[in-house]
């Protein structure tokens, strides 16, 4: 998939705070992305990329970086989350973005208006997609939530060995953590076989429970905790769902 590095296309911009990982409960402006190369069932960001439930015409914004930066730099946040869909598809258009924010610092003394800068960038990935020596230099955090079989993608599409040992070096030096989505018990022969596989430092394995409600996420999550504290994983729940509910833009 091309994309016009000068333009990203994308679903929504909010400000909100991140509500799953390391820096659950961090005050963040969020910039979801369109499209993902997988068709995880139980997706609850289908808007960005089912096009046979969902009008693209819609839900899908082609913005110049310039007016990118004009949206999320309204909140005045410093922490700037990039999701999707999957991001890395448009990993160009948001070094772009990124350069762009820190070119306009300079320029601010002139400038009439300031756009605000970002100390800190994440970005949600599912780790398919190699990023670029370019964008490592940029980012902060990477949150990577390799995608297990409960997700219904098949193992060649959502298990990029190459990819996922950048990732899982990277994790090494505190620059990603690995997020993955369970529902049973059952998931963690594979997320442990992933682990051993990949040599994911064990401090930044967090698992969090499925679930779009505040039932379904308190049940899977006391079926899996006990497992992470016996491996010594970490746990999080998705703050934004026991806060806000399944609601977008928050």
């Amino acid at each position: 998939m091309m994309h016009n590095v000068d333009q990203l296309s994308i679903i929504e911009a909010f400000n909100s705070l991140q509500g799953e990982g390391r820096n659950i409960g961090m005050p963040c402006t969020f910039l979801r992305l369109a499209y993902c190369n997988l068709r995880c069932v139980w997706c609850d960001t289908k808007y960005s990329w089912d096009w046979q439930h969902y009008d693209p015409a819609t839900e899908v914004k082609d913005l110049d970086i310039n007016h990118v930066a004009e949206l999320i730099t309204q909140w005045q946040n410093e922490n700037l989350v990039i999701s999707g869909g999957e991001p890395l598809l448009q990993q160009y258009g948001i070094i772009r973005l990124l350069d762009y924010l820190s070119e306009s610092l300079e320029r601010s003394s002139l400038a009439t208006h300031i756009v605000y800068p970002f100390k800190h960038v994440e970005v949600e990935t599912a780790g398919t997609v190699l990023p670029s020596e370019s964008l490592l230099s940029r980012i902060q955090l990477f949150n990577v939530s390799p995608k297990l079989e409960n997700s219904g993608n098949s193992q060649a599409k959502r298990y990029k060995e190459a990819v996922l040992r950048k990732f899982a070096e990277l994790a090494g030096y505190n620059k990603a953590v690995f997020k993955f989505v369970v529902t049973s018990s059952a998931d963690y022969a594979e997320i442990d076989a992933m682990v051993d596989t990949l040599s994911i430092p064990h401090f930044a394995v967090y698992i969090m429970p499925e679930g779009i409600t505040e039932a379904a996420l308190t049940e899977h999550l006391r079926e899996v905790a006990e497992g992470a504290i016996k491996r010594g994983y970490r746990v999080t729940t998705r703050l934004h769902v026991l806060l806000f509910g399944n609601k977008r833009g928050v």
